[in-house]
């Protein structure tokens, strides 16, 4: 994303998917706690239950133990970072810019390397959502985000007090990755109707490829660079000058 002095990104999500490390589900990670245990003290492990129902049983409940995640917090419980036996993400819920976050993210990823040595990356992903909260008229977004990310909502003036939600999205292709772009008024109060001034910018690039471990963090690079461009493209002066005009990173 572009640096600003200000934004509104309420998550920030690096994730890496692999082959399933099964030791990682059987025993704790104690070096990597302890590698980053400086920077992430706080450690808490989660497991959840997924329950589906058996037709053989007649439709009776079947329950089973999903695999432990671990979770690793900072000190001001900003940034996490989830450990299981098939994946790997760093969570950001106070983003200042994309060096920073990428440093992070390069450190956590190169521990992870070094103590599980995973064979074959099965996806890289990097989101970012941006909720966008002002004050005034919930339906006017002139000069802040570009109008034809919100000419919907005036296909229907005589409707608009009526309106919950309005949220739209493309998908975008590339050659190994491709780009979900969800955006529109989400409506913090759904299913109430919208009173408050909120516009969502959710971009989630993605890719399938299988690829070498050695050959992820590059990967970041490029998507924050095409979310980054995308972004530029969906806002206009009024919001980039709430923002704080900056350099891009």
């Amino acid at each position: 994303m572009s640096s600003y002095r200000k934004n509104f990104l309420t998550k920030v999500i690096a994730r890496v998917d692999f082959q399933p490390i099964l030791i990682i589900g059987e025993e704790s990670p104690t070096k990597f706690q302890e590698a980053l245990r400086h920077s992430f003290p706080r450690l808490e492990v989660h497991q959840g239950l997924q329950i589906k129902a058996d037709k053989a049983q007649n439709a009776n409940l079947a329950m089973r133990k999903l695999p432990l995640v671990w979770n690793l917090k900072d000190k001001n419980k900003e940034n996490e970072i989830d450990l299981c036996p098939n994946y790997l993400s760093l969570t950001c819920a106070k983003y200042v810019d994309f060096p920073l976050f990428n440093s992070n993210l390069v450190n956590i990823y190169n521990k992870f390397v070094e103590f599980y040595q995973p064979s074959i990356i099965k996806r890289v992903g990097l989101r970012y959502i941006n909720e966008i909260k002002l004050e005034g008229n919930p339906f006017d977004w002139q000069n802040l985000i570009n109008q034809d990310l919100f000419s919907s909502i005036n296909a229907v003036p005589d409707k608009r007090e009526m309106i919950s939600r309005a949220m739209h999205q493309i998908h975008f292709l590339d050659e190994d990755s491709k780009l979900v772009f969800q955006f529109g008024i989400f409506n913090s109060e759904f299913p109430n109707t919208i009173t408050k001034k909120e516009f969502i910018l959710d971009y989630d690039c993605i890719s399938e490829e299988e690829r070498e471990p050695n050959e992820v963090l590059p990967e970041f690079i490029k998507f924050n660079q095409k979310v980054s461009d995308l972004f530029e493209m969906n806002i206009e002066d009024g919001l980039r000058e709430k923002m704080g005009r900056g350099e891009s990173s």
